[in-house]
């Protein structure tokens, strides 16, 4: 996460998934979150649009996230779309390997592919883990260990930098009940382990981590404050200004 004058500044970011169904509801919704992110100066917001909408975009607080990416540069690779037309489109982040990406195709060596491609081109990659069901023999742990090492596979400690990591348990996501802010410490301490042991010194401001599943402004104190995760990844929320400018203002006013 960013420092600024010893506060901590929170990543918010919002992924519309296949929504609003035209550009006047996504330049309205844009509209009204930019506006809300200029009171919030602990808050790095961030909206991940479908690709049709990124260049049409304009705010002067938000960042602009994909949805996806493709890890080549350029060629006959029909429907992708690579990390320089992003960055050349106005994009400064970019999803990689979401559990819905991951359901169409993606595989921790994709991902891996994508991250690097993203690095190259100055892109941030929010990389996506998350297991589709818990274990109480910790099966899921290890599931989870797998998807950090190989996504981030090759990856260079200072390039570490410029990652983000977003947790968000499959179970959890489109609505389900979140995970609660005592799991979610316990995940977050797990996951900045895994750093630890594979990038070995990195310490715990390097990587950001952030939770996203069925979050709203009822419990994102809670998960942000006990959970003590750098952030939150957002969907359905994030389509309603209301309800994500409430969380906005709740993470700038911890």
């Amino acid at each position: 996460m960013v420092q600024k004058k010893n506060k901590k500044v929170y990543i918010l970011a919002g992924n519309w998934k296949m929504n609003p169904g035209t550009f006047a509801e996504a330049k309205k919704l844009f509209a009204g979150i930019d506006k809300q992110t200029s009171k919030a100066s602990r808050v790095t917001t961030i909206i991940a649009p479908p690709y049709l909408y990124i260049a049409r975009l304009k705010g002067k607080h938000v960042s602009l996230a994909s949805q996806d990416m493709f890890y080549e540069e350029k060629g006959s690779f029909t429907g992708k779309i690579s990390a320089a037309m992003l960055l050349d489109a106005g994009t400064k982040y970019v999803i990689i390997g979401h559990s819905e990406s991951r359901k169409l195709g993606d595989t921790n060596q994709s991902v891996n592919k994508k991250v690097h491609a993203a690095l190259k081109t100055e892109l941030t990659p929010i990389v996506c883990i998350g297991e589709e069901i818990r274990n109480d023999d910790g099966h899921h742990l290890e599931f989870l260990r797998a998807q950090v090492a190989e996504s981030l596979w090759g990856v260079s400690k200072k390039q570490m930098e410029k990652v983000i990591i977003a947790y968000e348990p499959v179970w959890a996501i489109g609505g389900a009940i979140a995970m609660s802010p005592h799991d979610v410490h316990e995940m977050y301490l797990f996951i900045q382990k895994v750093l630890r042991e594979t990038w070995k010194g990195i310490s715990a401001s390097t990587v950001p981590v952030l939770y996203g599943g069925a979050v709203d402004p009822t419990n994102a104190a809670a998960i942000v404050n006990e959970g003590q995760v750098d952030g939150l990844l957002v969907g359905r929320q994030s389509l309603v200004v209301e309800s994500f400018a409430s969380i906005i203002s709740i993470l700038n006013e911890l």
